[in-house]
């Protein structure tokens, strides 16, 4: 498997060239987090996590969305089994040093594509990296844009591929403020980025842009951050966020993606079905209420899904991550117990 960094927390990226049907191929990064803890018993069940993140979020090197959640989850599953977790970046987040992007082909990083790539994702790590376990339990956790992007991904054909190999797979996706729908507020930015948009694709291949934009962004964006963060219920200090450190084309593109969606109830209580869905009080990103009522229209329809609301800001895995840990134990406890 991976080797851990310096800081001990953290593996270095493993980057995986994924295809996914329909689309071309994105250079994803993974992590593993380290347990500060001694390795448990081999006899332990095993559990694997994965952390899909957000907009604007991952796990890196020196910086990481989960450094305040992992900790907590690995003490309270120490003894328990074994936990391995693994954050699955974006595409084209935590790139390689020199990988370039075209900034007008972003294809590659179009929300549409990132389902499929965490499906190939998931197949690697359970059929190859752990193909030699006879059962496994592997908890899905996606927040915010990587929640939307985990609750479109097909996972059925993971669990008959382990069968197939005489294995046993317990799957439990978990979405913790789906960016399938945002408040209003939240959408009224789309003309600030749709005018960016039509700015790179009218002056974008003069010889200057590239380098006029990425200064613009490295230096307006912290400031916008912490201007509107308060609207959204944000913490525009925290120490996360690193500006520099993202490519402003991406982002641009994912942002518009994000402001456009337009699914119906019946299209979010489709997505919702078989999860468990966790939502935030105090959510200024992501419209609950709305959610709500399509995991109630899933239920009316026969689908299991579950709600749990925690007393939290849109980033709850930052601002208390005491109860996604105990959300996310509870279920740890009911997916690898005996059968």
């Amino acid at each position: 498997m991976m080797i851990a960094s310096a800081n001990g927390r953290v593996s270095p990226p493993y980057h995986l060239q994924v295809k996914a049907n329909g689309f071309p191929g994105g250079l994803l990064s993974v992590r593993e987090h380290f347990s500060p803890l001694f390795e448990p018993s081999p006899e332990l069940p095993l559990v694997l996590v994965t952390f899909h993140p957000g907009y604007a979020a991952g796990s890196y090197t020196d910086r990481d969305y989960f450094e305040l959640l992992v900790p907590l989850l690995f003490q309270s599953c120490h003894g328990c089994c074994r936990l391995h977790i693994f954050t699955v970046n974006h595409p084209g987040y935590d790139l390689p040093p020199g990988h370039k992007v075209d900034r007008f082909d972003l294809a590659p990083y179009a929300l549409d594509a990132q389902p499929g790539l965490i499906e190939q994702v998931l197949r690697w790590l359970v059929l190859r990296e752990y193909g030699d376990e006879s059962q496994i339990t592997l908890l899905a956790y996606g927040h915010s844009m990587g929640g939307l992007a985990l609750a479109r991904a097909d996972l059925a054909g993971l669990e008959t591929a382990v069968a197939a190999q005489g294995r046993r797979l317990r799957l439990q996706k978990v979405l913790s403020a789906p960016a399938m729908i945002l408040r209003r507020e939240a959408r009224a930015n789309l003309g600030r980025l749709t005018a960016l948009d039509v700015v790179k694709r009218t002056v974008g291949r003069m010889p200057l842009y590239d380098r006029f934009a990425q200064s613009l962004f490295r230096n307006i964006a912290p400031l916008l951050w912490r201007r509107d963060a308060a609207n959204y219920a944000l913490n525009p200090h925290d120490s996360f966020l690193d500006f520099p450190r993202y490519n402003p084309y991406i982002l641009l593109e994912q942002g518009r993606q994000l402001l456009c969606l337009d699914f119906d109830e019946e299209e979010m209580a489709r997505m919702l079905g078989g999860t468990h869905l966790i939502l935030s009080t105090a959510d200024g990103m992501v419209d609950s209420e709305t959610l709500a009522h399509a995991a109630e229209h899933a239920r009316l329809d026969g689908t299991a899904v579950t709600v749990q609301y925690v007393d939290s800001s849109h980033n709850a895995e930052r601002e208390h991550p005491e109860l996604i840990n105990a959300a996310l134990c509870a279920l740890l406890q009911q997916k690898a117990a005996p059968p």
